[in-house]
């Protein structure tokens, strides 16, 4: 897999070009979350907000033009690395 890294304000994690209906994002404790299996986000480390990101927000629209891709693949607009999962900070 290619995992690409990014730190910005937040991710909305249920955005559809990151969703994955086969394993939600829950985050410990620490606010944080870690997977091997779900389909775009590999780690995602929330520091500021301990977990999820704001809706429609400067991280979301960041991480959609790196790797963003529906689940389905019909993506009008996808991300210059579609098939990259994202371990965001």
């Amino acid at each position: 897999d290619i995992v690409i890294g990014c730190a910005d304000t937040g991710l909305e994690v249920t955005h559809c070009y990151f969703e994955d209906s086969a394993q939600d994002v829950v985050f410990n404790n620490n606010g944080k979350f870690t997977s091997n299996s779900h389909r775009k986000i590999k780690e995602y480390w929330g520091f500021a907000d301990q977990g999820e990101g704001e809706e429609y927000g400067h991280g979301t629209h960041v991480v959609g033009t790196l790797v963003g891709s529906k689940e389905d693949g019909n993506a009008s607009h996808p991300g210059g690395a579609p098939g990259a999962k994202i371990a965001f900070f």
